[in-house]
């Protein structure tokens, strides 16, 4: 049965030579064992070629309560009052030791997902002070004067072109990769202050209620979705969607599960991860970096909900629940790694780097510092003609360009509030 829970199905050939390796068993007895367990309903099959096909009726978890539930009627049927009050006396032992070892593969997984966090937020540093090193070094008028040829590269002038033969490649490199990533950082600032505008609407139509001892935002919407946001005071939100198809067990471990992610300050956590990943895009390992810490923390929290309810009552409610669209970390974020987590426990812990990318973000975090350690300079003849150059776009063509473009967005702008207005 291990072999099929493993592999999820198999033929009697197929078994044979996996447990050959291990077990030294003929063929027959093989045959003979799976036939048997076929004929209690433990397997089902299909025809394959001359043979059939096996696979598990029923999960390893689901299969061992069945065989507890078993045990526990015939204790009770032959020994009575005895083997209830021997069962009293052995669970008294058992369960507290039961629940340290959850405490600590709990605890461990958590230790695993701040580590995480914390190798990204290091490496995030050193990339934000050796481009910073880089662009002081380059100083305030050559990076005026750099862009203004970069503009001109954009609005397609000629002569802006033919002027960056006089700008040496590392100071070009800098302001390239300066502008862009302070570019990426103002988008994902913006996007994340849109898409906390988009949950403060949310919670203006929610009601608050109070589930296993939290404090829970209830949302009216059909669907089934679970989710805990909030920066500095997370809060977990429900829809009522969700209470109306999962078991009130089922419902106790989504609360617990969010609970966790409250009380580690997993969305705030992972909004500097995003921040950082999208910031810094030419450094791939926080990519990697950025998904390993959101399946860690997601591993934790289920351990949390495992611990306050039961393995069962999580991965019923992880199959149902789906994934919330908005900006918060969900209850149904990577199902797929968290659901074979808890059907084989014994699977390997996500893999956090991949080492193609950890090697090409410490080329490029070594040329980003060995640029601010060359302290790129513009010359002064061609600093002064940079000036001139600035003042004539600033006077000349990229002044009425952007003019245009800033009226045409603030016209786009009012438009836009005032169709949200008349909409509301």
């Amino acid at each position: 049965m291990n072999v099929l829970w493993k592999r999820g199905s198999a033929t009697v050939p197929e078994l044979v030579e996996t447990i050959t390796k291990k077990r030294d068993l003929a063929y027959t007895t093989v045959l003979t064992l799976v036939q048997r367990l076929y004929a209690r309903g433990l397997l089902e099959r299909e025809a394959e070629g001359r043979g059939f096909r096996y696979w598990p009726t029923r999960t390893r978890d689901e299969l061992l309560a069945d065989w507890s539930d078993e045990l526990i009627d015939r204790l009770l049927g032959d020994f009575g009052d005895v083997a209830v009050a021997r069962l009293d006396e052995r669970l008294r032992d058992v369960a507290p030791a039961a629940r340290q070892r959850l405490r600590c593969k709990e605890e461990t997984m958590k230790a695993r997902a701040d580590a995480v966090f914390a190798a990204l937020v290091f490496i995030s540093g050193c990339a934000a002070g050796a481009v910073g090193a880089a662009i002081a070094a380059l100083g305030a008028g050559g990076l005026a004067g750099v862009g203004a040829v970069l503009a001109g590269w954009v609005s397609a002038c000629v002569l802006f072109v033919l002027e960056t033969r006089r700008i040496p490649v590392l100071v070009l490199l800098v302001t390239v990769i300066g502008t862009a990533t302070l570019t990426s950082l103002a988008w994902t600032l913006a996007k994340t202050f849109v898409d906390q505008r988009r949950l403060a609407r949310l919670r203006e139509s929610a009601r608050q209620e109070v589930w296993d001892g939290h404090a829970v935002w209830l949302l009216p919407s059909t669907r089934a979705a679970a989710f805990c946001a909030g920066l500095t005071r997370p809060q977990i939100y429900l829809t009522d969607g969700l209470v109306s198809t999962l078991e009130p067990e089922e419902i106790r471990a989504v609360v617990r599960h969010e609970a966790a992610h409250a009380d580690a300050y997993v969305p705030l956590k992972a909004l500097v991860a995003r921040l950082f990943a999208r910031t810094f895009f030419w450094l791939p390992a926080l990519r990697d970096l950025e998904s390993s810490y959101t399946l860690t923390a997601e591993l934790a929290a289920d351990e949390a909900a495992i611990r306050a309810t039961s393995k069962q009552a999580v991965a019923a409610a992880l199959t149902r629940v789906l994934d919330a669209s908005v900006p918060a970390v969900g209850f149904a974020n990577l199902a797929d790694a968290r659901i074979n987590k808890l059907l084989d426990p014994g699977v390997a812990p996500p893999r956090i780097l991949s080492a193609p990318k950890l090697a090409l973000s410490l080329l490029g975090l070594a040329g980003m510092a060995a640029l601010a350690v060359r302290s790129p300079q513009i010359g002064g003849s061609e600093q002064m003609h940079l000036d001139a150059m600035t003042s004539a776009a600033l006077l000349h063509r990229l002044l009425w360009e952007r003019l245009l473009f800033v009226t045409a967005l603030v016209t786009a702008g009012v438009l836009l509030a005032q169709r949200r207005h008349s909409a509301s």
